[in-house]
């Protein structure tokens, strides 16, 4: 039996429970015909009538505590799979020390600049975009170090797309897959939804890609593979990149 049958038969019989008790309490009451101060106080003296109530709300109150407790465990578990990206640094953190692209970066306008190093700075508000005609198939990025500088990487975080606001990240165009190269010949191909989601980031687990749980690499290389388009505007946008 899995956790989440297990948490719905709790809320079912705890929330039974507590009807029970709402009703014995409600028929006790009645049936006396008085006043329900004067009725109250008589059915406290009335031990068959009182252990029935005070059993049925000491079960409710058990269950649904025990319920509500593990759908609170279940939703924590689930949303450790998207990330707010805080970005906190650790001291095992992989550091790639040059990143380099393929593609000229976007000029900028208005004040805002689309460098490749943006996609370090931790914030989500900033972002990378490249300058070329068309959306941006084929578009390169890669994070390296010198070759005797091998990184563990258990993950790769990702802001898809310029997440300054919900409005600028439809407009522009996003990614929609991309395929990750490290200098071990290991390779994944991986897909994004195309919703937006400001502070929230792709983790990208590398875990099943070798037995040791984690990728030994010099470098890590993103190639866009597909994307999808902006309503406006054609420029792909990737607004942060982590590793764990």
């Amino acid at each position: 039996m899995n956790f989440d049958i297990d948490n719905k038969i709790e809320f079912i019989c705890g929330l039974s429970s507590i009807i029970i008790c709402i009703s014995l309490f409600i028929y006790n009451i009645v049936k006396r015909n008085k006043p329900f101060l004067e009725a109250f106080m008589e059915m406290l003296k009335d031990v068959f009538a009182t252990v029935p109530i005070v059993i049925s709300f000491i079960f409710g109150s058990v269950f649904l505590t025990s319920s509500v407790s593990g759908e609170s465990d279940r939703i924590k578990s689930a949303m450790s799979t998207m990330v707010e990206n805080t970005n906190t640094s650790s001291d095992d953190k992989p550091v790639f020390l040059d990143i380099s692209g393929n593609y000229p970066i976007l000029e900028p306008d208005s004040g805002y600049q689309y460098e490749l190093k943006q996609l370090c700075d931790g914030k989500v508000e900033t972002c990378w975009a490249e300058g070329i005609d068309g959306n941006g198939i084929g578009a390169e990025i890669k994070f390296y170090n010198n070759e005797d500088n091998i990184e563990k990487v258990h993950a790769i975080y990702i802001n898809n797309g310029n997440c300054r606001n919900e409005d600028m990240f439809y407009k522009n165009a996003h990614v929609k897959q991309i395929k990750l190269e490290f200098s071990g010949r290991t390779n994944k191909i991986v897909d994004f939804e195309y919703e937006f989601e400001k502070n929230k980031a792709y983790r990208i687990d590398l875990s099943n890609n070798t037995n040791k749980g984690y990728v030994e690499t010099s470098f890590v290389k993103i190639t866009v593979i597909d994307v999808y388009d902006g309503t406006k505007w054609d420029d792909l946008s990737i607004s942060d990149i982590w590793f764990e």
